[in-house]
């Protein structure tokens, strides 16, 4: 796996996002250990606190999530998004499909 970004799954159950979500770090190896997270069971709730930076390959990621967690009738939250994917998502207009419209 990438080694700039750490992506498991707790023993509380969230999805833990460290590093950075950019270009250089959202490759193929960080899709398949997301393929692994996504095949077991249950919602997801995925926690971007650890997440330093993020770009537009960050926000492509979590529009990849949104999709399989739909296809499969999964509730997905995404909680602590840093302000830069916040600012790009909402400058794309998809802030609300990913659950980040202010309310």
């Amino acid at each position: 796996m990438n080694s700039e970004v750490r992506f498991e799954r707790a023993s509380d159950g969230r999805v833990r996002i460290d590093g950075r979500l950019t270009f250089e770090t959202v490759d193929e190896r960080l899709l398949e250990r997301s393929r692994q997270v996504f095949a077991e069971p249950g919602d997801l709730v995925i926690d971007f606190a650890g997440v330093a930076e993020g770009d537009s390959a960050g926000l492509a990621l979590m529009i990849e999530w949104r999709s399989w967690a739909d296809r499969d009738g999964r509730a997905i939250a995404f909680e602590q998004v840093p302000a830069s994917l916040i600012g790009i998502a909402d400058i794309s207009d998809v802030s609300e499909i990913l659950g980040l419209a202010a309310d």
